[in-house]
């Protein structure tokens, strides 16, 4: 066998072996982002809020799109539903498009899809809350979401009710103490 057969029968093996090898591969491309007023339009929903879980859900096929749950406490809604939480979806992956979020943190949320299965990924204009100044100024003045019992909030409502209790409390026993009947 001459060396030039050799390389090629080097080659078209290297090449069969690898061949039973391979996933197919995921890269996100999007668009040009649209400005903050087209990207409303194309939107189903629009909110900002603080995220409060990430659940990993079960693999859907062998790509790279893994879902995640995302759940947000909603603070200000500029459209769709107007829920004190909400739901979004993304890949795990952002070879895939995912967006990653993080626990704790603010973001700008711009979800496509039915309300009930809203989707969120890289390709939308959505942002960290702290860095989305240009999208809040363009969208100006959205609905705010009473959230009194949010978790971040708990304590200090329940400082609240609690000092209430105690000021009840005192009331009474000092009403019973002083009543002209003892």
């Amino acid at each position: 066998m001459s060396k030039v057969e050799r390389l090629i029968f080097s080659v078209l093996l290297v090449a069969f072996i690898l061949s039973f090898n391979h996933r197919p591969a995921a890269a996100c491309t999007c668009a040009i982002n649209p400005s903050p007023e087209e990207e409303l339009k194309l939107s189903t929903a629009v909110f900002s809020g603080r995220v409060v879980s990430t659940d990993l859900l079960p693999r859907l096929d062998t790509s790279s799109r893994h879902p995640v749950k995302v759940t947000l406490e909603v603070d200000t809604v500029w459209k769709g539903p107007e829920r004190d939480r909400i739901s979004v979806y993304t890949a795990i992956d952002s070879g895939a498009c995912g967006f990653d979020f993080n626990v704790g943190w603010k973001y700008l949320v711009y979800a496509r899809g039915s309300q009930n299965d809203l989707e969120v990924s890289t390709c939308t204009r959505t942002a960290m809350l702290s860095y989305a100044g240009d999208d809040l100024a363009a969208l100006g003045e959205g609905v705010q979401i009473d959230n009194w019992w949010r978790s971040d909030q708990i304590p200090i409502t329940i400082s609240i009710w609690l000092g209430l209790v105690i000021v009840a409390i005192l009331i009474v026993v000092t009403k019973r103490i002083f009543s002209p009947d003892r």
